[in-house]
Order: structure tokens, then C-alpha cells, then sequence
């Protein structure tokens, strides 16, 4: 069993964890806002609050994990 790391778990990334927790897989799914960490248990995943734009905040959520994935919204930043 694989241990994914998904950062940047909004909407796709919410969807991949489903597809992935389909598979008999563990995810770990990151979001910068505390608030969408719910969404992120209801896909599925267990959630991490961290930013990808401060590595150091990601450090405990690489723990355990196998397999990492970034989908930051493929580049489509908020300004």
C-alpha cells in the first residue's frame, strides 16, 4: 500500500485522493486555509494544513509518506 502526499488538495486534488483511497491507498492531502480541511476528510484523505510556498511548513507531512503529488491548480494562481 502506498502512502501519497497530495499537495494542493482542492478541487482536483480532492479528486484524485477519492480515486486513490479507491485503490486501498492511504492520502494525505495539504491546503493552505484550515477551514477546507473537512472537504478534504470527506474525499477521503487525511488533511494537512501547510503551504507549498514555505517548504518548512510541508516537513510533518512528508512523515510516513511514499509518494508525493503536486496539483496546485496547473499553474492557475490567485494573485
Amino acid at each position: 500500500m502506498a502512502r501519497v502526499l497530495i499537495v494542493g488538495c482542492g478541487c482536483r486534488g480532492q479528486a484524485l485522493a477519492r480515486e486513490i483511497v479507491a485503490a486501498g491507498h492511504a492520502v494525505r492531502g495539504t491546503t493552505r486555509d484550515p477551514a477546507r480541511t473537512e472537504a478534504i476528510r470527506v474525499a477521503g484523505a487525511e488533511a494537512y494544513v501547510g503551504d507549498p510556498d514555505r517548504i518548512g511548513t510541508l516537513m510533518d507531512g512528508l512523515a510516513g509518506v511514499n509518494r508525493r503529488l503536486l496539483a496546485d491548480g496547473l499553474g492557475h494562481r490567485r494573485p
